[in-house]
């Protein structure tokens, strides 16, 4: 068997180069502590270390026949701040997505599609207040709060069905009123 033992990290990578894993296999087990120690002093979450050290090598593996650096160590220690800094962002960016109060399906959209989404709902809050009280306030039990339609009727001393009817009314006023909003 070959002795990758007694090959350095530079020429681990000539070989990985050459398409050879058990290279690649030995550069990881050499090199993946220290790697791993950068990025845990940055994070201090094994999960999050583990996501950036598995990019990082994926990368490697991918660019292998492009990347001829004078030291791989160095280069590879870059490489981790580099992937940490990106997940830095990248979790800075959804935080501020989250907090910007968008639904979960309009975090990745662009700005145009956000303003889209935002005169949308203005649109459907002029709508529901268009809406007669009782009418609205099943609307909101039931849209907003997530509340079970048994659990409308005993709160407000109702029937179930009632507010079955409530509801349908409340959802052909909104289609008639979001209709006209958008002529």
């Amino acid at each position: 068997m070959y002795g990758y033992d007694r090959h350095t990290e530079n020429d681990l990578m000539q070989l990985v180069a050459g398409d050879d894993e058990r290279a690649f296999a030995e550069l990881y087990e050499r090199v993946y502590s220290v790697m791993y120690a950068v990025a845990f002093a940055r994070f201090n979450d094994e999960q999050t270390c583990e996501d950036v050290m598995h990019d990082v090598f994926a990368s490697v593996w991918a660019n292998r026949k492009k990347i001829i650096p004078a030291e791989i160590k160095s280069y590879l220690i870059v490489a981790v701040k580099y992937a940490v800094l990106e997940k830095i962002r990248k979790k800075n960016r959804q935080q501020t997505l989250e907090n910007s109060g968008l639904p979960q399906s309009q975090m990745n959209n662009g700005p145009v599609e956000i303003l889209e989404y935002k005169a949308i709902e203005k649109m459907m809050h002029e709508a529901i207040e268009k809406l007669p009280e009782k009418c609205r306030q099943i609307f909101r039990y039931r849209r907003e709060e997530d509340m079970p339609i048994a659990e409308i009727a005993g709160k407000l001393g109702i029937s179930p069905n009632t507010v079955k009817v409530q509801l349908r009314k409340a959802f052909a006023l909104l289609k008639k009123g979001i209709q006209y909003l958008l002529a």
